[in-house]
């Protein structure tokens, strides 16, 4: 019995050593499929140039009531019907035509932009939108008192641009202040 006992020990044993050493053999498997390119990146976000147009380039529009506006045309060939019906278009501005005190030189905003100043007891209210359409983005500026006399000449140093973001079903999910410029710009790696 004790012989029996020690025989099956050492099969046992044996058999163990066995199959832990073929166990660990084998041919390595194929890898996966490589996966979707994530929102991360910037892979595919489109990211203009700043334009500055020129205080010439502004056309005063006048409507049916008498109300009048500023407006210059930028061309976007980027903007296509696909990214109108399903990509997110931002369009930031640096209004550095007006005050440090009103808006800092360089500070970015994300459109539309409304700025409140005056002086000798007259508040001036600006408002800076971006009409965006198929190739092209309107800049355009409206004042509440219809004054433009103080802003005609001073249009010059304020700056735009924008970005396309392309469509993806995950866009809404993720957590994204786009009003937050410094947030775009690290969330899709985006140089000034």
């Amino acid at each position: 019995m004790k012989n029996t006992t020690k025989i099956l020990a050492s099969l046992f044993l044996v058999f163990s050593f066995i199959i832990i050493n073929t166990s660990c053999e084998g041919e390595d498997g194929r890898d996966g499929a490589i996966g979707p390119q994530g929102i991360d990146g910037n892979a595919n976000v489109i990211v203009s140039d700043w334009f500055t147009p020129d205080s010439n380039a502004y056309e005063t529009t006048v409507t049916s009531q008498a109300f009048f506006f500023l407006e210059v045309d930028i061309t976007a060939p980027e903007i296509t019907q696909e990214i109108l019906d399903n990509a997110v278009v931002l369009v930031y501005a640096r209004l550095n035509a007006y005050s440090d005190t009103v808006w800092p030189d360089n500070q970015v905003g994300l459109m539309p932009i409304t700025i409140m100043s005056g002086a000798n007891s007259i508040t001036q209210i600006d408002t800076w939108a971006a009409k965006i359409s198929l190739g092209n983005i309107k800049i355009h500026v409206t004042n509440q008192e219809q004054d433009y006399t103080y802003q005609i000449d001073d249009l010059d140093p304020s700056s735009f641009r924008y970005v396309i973001i392309p469509p993806t079903n995950k866009i809404s999910k993720l957590n994204i202040d786009f009003s937050n410029y410094e947030n775009i710009k690290e969330k899709y790696a985006i140089k000034d």
